[in-house]
Parts: structure tokens; sequence; C-alpha cells
């Protein structure tokens, strides 16, 4: 009876190929959903944007026409967790309204850098027809107070507040960071006009 002896340098060939192939894979895939993780990211985050621009516009109205805050007013902290760094004092009180309501909504924010954090110029939280209400205010987001049509309410006007917010989403503060190179720009703009009930 003859014995067949088996050759195993077939095995160790098909062994090799295998964790070669192994190593090749696992880094794609990794990388193939990290990268999709990163889209949806920022998908939630520009959803996010959008509605709290949306919701800030909107708040303008809920504080009493005309009303303008007090000295040594102060809202809406720069950093999560520090203390309030915007003085709103003599600004309209909807503009403290809407810079509250945006900081409260974006629970993304450790994760944005805006353009007041980078010390891009001056970010005005309060604006009436392209001019700044009372002291720049280095806020994350500017809401400009407009007179549309003096004929339907005068002498005013119907007052529209349209809010804009931009920021750029820091890969590198998540834990996608080693493997997303960019920082894609969200940004949003949101228009309200006052109910008709507003006093």
């Amino acid at each position: 009876m003859r014995r067949v002896r088996r050759v195993r340098g077939g095995r160790r060939g098909m062994d090799a190929q295998a964790i070669i192939e192994t190593a090749i894979v696992i880094p794609v895939l990794l990388a193939l959903v990290s990268v999709f993780l990163a889209v949806m990211v920022q998908v939630e985050v520009q959803q996010e944007m959008d509605a709290a621009t949306k919701l800030a516009a909107e708040s303008f109205f809920q504080a009493p026409r005309l009303a303008v805050d007090a000295q040594r007013t102060t809202c809406c902290a720069q950093q999560v967790g520090a203390p309030d760094s915007l003085d709103t004092s003599g600004l309209p009180k909807g503009c403290r309204f809407a810079a509250e309501t945006f900081y409260g909504t974006m629970t993304f924010r450790r994760f944005l850098v805006f353009p007041a954090q980078r010390g891009n110029g001056a970010h005005p939280l309060c604006v009436r027809a392209g001019t700044p209400v009372g002291a720049v205010q280095n806020s994350f987001i500017t809401c400009d107070v407009q007179f549309l049509d003096t004929t339907l309410n005068p002498p005013a006007g119907l007052q529209v507040v349209r809010c804009t917010a931009s920021a750029t989403l820091d890969f590198s503060r998540t834990p996608l960071a080693w493997a997303i190179p960019w920082n894609p720009t969200v940004s949003a703009t949101a228009e309200a006009i006052p109910p008709p009930f507003h006093q």
C-alpha cells in the first residue's frame, strides 16, 4: 500500500494569501464605514443648524415689541459649560431670545467651529438693515431686522427677521478624526414675520 504525502507548501500559500487579503480588505471596509458615518454626522448637523436657525428667527417675536435688555444683561456661552459671554445690554430683547434659542438648540456645538471663535471679523448678534445694533458681539448667529412694506402697517411697516449662521464641522473633535480628512462648512438662513396677535 502506497502512502500519499500531502504537500504542505500549498496550504501555507493559501494561509498567507488569506492573511494578505484580510490585511487589504479590513482597512478599506473601515474607511468606507467611516465615510458613511461622517456623511450621516454632516447631514444631522445640517438639519440641526437649519432647525436652530428657524427657531431662533421665530423666537425673536416672543419678546415684547420695542423692549430692550437692561444693563449687564448677558447670555449665550461661547464654549459649552462656560459662563455667559454675550453682553446684550441695550439690544432688542428679541435678539437675545433668538440667540438663547439658537445656542440652546445646537447640541452638536462641541464639533463645530464658528467664525466668531476664529476671530474672523465682527459677528454682531443683532443687525438692523445691515447695520449692527449696539456693541458688536462675537455671536454665532446674526439676526437682521428689516421692514418690508410700510404700507401694511404704517409707520413701522411689516417687520421681518432674517437669522443666519454658519460653522465648520471639525472632524478632528470627533471619534472619526483618524479617517476623515475634510472639514465641511454648514450654514443656514431662516426668515420669520410676527404672528398677527403680536403686541
